[in-house]
């Protein structure tokens, strides 16, 4: 596969197919920078809305395609990045970077939720009969810490460590919670992306 021009990429008219890179799975925790993505061990009491949104992209793939809008690489990215994907993969795609609403489960079409996929555009055989779109998830962001946003009452740092500090003591990853889930969907290797 390979990176992309900056934000070539119509999703609404391409046919891009959508897998997941193994990253995905992992966790970081980045408490200089306010991130967590880790998920809460008691998924009943806290995590309802992970859970049902993660299990409807197994069961339809193509739902990341639904709304996702280009990101300009920014440091707070690129850091959070650098955390769970190699230098030379983060350099190569910094223009292939896309952002995707997850909240599926509920259809919700008024407005965007918290959780967000972090994706990268990828091609297959480029400048073949063959060549593909890709969509590949790279990061799952369920409490809006990439690019946190002001809510009601909270500037965007307020929110950011507000946020922070009720998920930071969270310690369950996807990879665990949802083995059953991601074997349905097409996984791809770090090694896929570089050239």
């Amino acid at each position: 596969m390979s990176s992309n021009r900056p934000l070539a990429l119509n999703v609404h008219n391409a046919d891009a197919q959508v897998a997941f890179l193994e990253t995905c799975r992992k966790c970081l925790k980045i408490t200089d920078l306010s991130f967590s993505n880790y998920i809460p061990n008691d998924m009943w009491l806290n995590g309802d809305r992970i859970e049902k949104d993660v299990q409807a992209i197994c069961r339809e793939p193509a739902l990341i395609k639904r709304r996702t809008t280009p990101v300009r690489m920014n440091q707070r990215i690129e850091k959070i990045l650098l955390q769970h994907l190699p230098v030379d993969l983060v350099h190569e795609y910094r223009d292939g970077i896309r952002e995707a609403d997850m909240d599926n489960y509920a259809m919700q079409l008024t407005r965007r939720g918290a959780f967000r996929a972090f994706l990268i555009y990828a091609i297959s055989n480029p400048g073949s009969d063959k060549a593909k779109n890709w969509l590949v998830v790279v990061l799952f962001d369920p409490y809006h810490l990439v690019f946190p946003v002001a809510q009601e009452k909270q500037t965007k740092d307020e929110f950011m460590v507000s946020t922070f500090k009720r998920v930071k003591d969270y310690n369950e990853t996807y990879e665990n919670y949802f083995k059953e889930e991601f074997r349905n969907v097409q996984f791809l290797d770090v090694a896929d992306l570089l050239n």
